[in-house]
């Protein structure tokens, strides 16, 4: 099976939670991410086995992936740890 990029993934599993989750949990949030963006940071996590901490610094020192992923920022490994257990994970 061929390895799949980096890029590439980012860039699939950026478009379709769009159709699935609300923008935000809630109106009162920062608005800084939306629920798509983490929801695909989630799911490179699980594909390349990173911890929160570890996609955290990976997500800082590639910019192209963060572009992919029409990331504003970097999101802290709170954020996403949060966002995880929120979703029931």
């Amino acid at each position: 099976m061929a390895e799949v990029g980096l890029l590439p993934f980012a860039r699939v599993h950026c478009k379709w939670p769009r159709r699935f989750c609300r923008p935000t949990v809630t109106r009162f949030s920062k608005h800084q991410f939306t629920q798509p963006q983490l929801l695909a940071v989630l799911c490179l996590m699980r594909y390349e086995d990173w911890t929160f901490r570890e996609a955290e610094v990976r997500l800082r020192e590639h910019h192209e992936l963060r572009a992919a992923l029409h990331l504003p920022a970097v999101p802290d490994y709170t954020t996403l740890y949060r966002f995880l257990a929120a979703a029931g994970g």
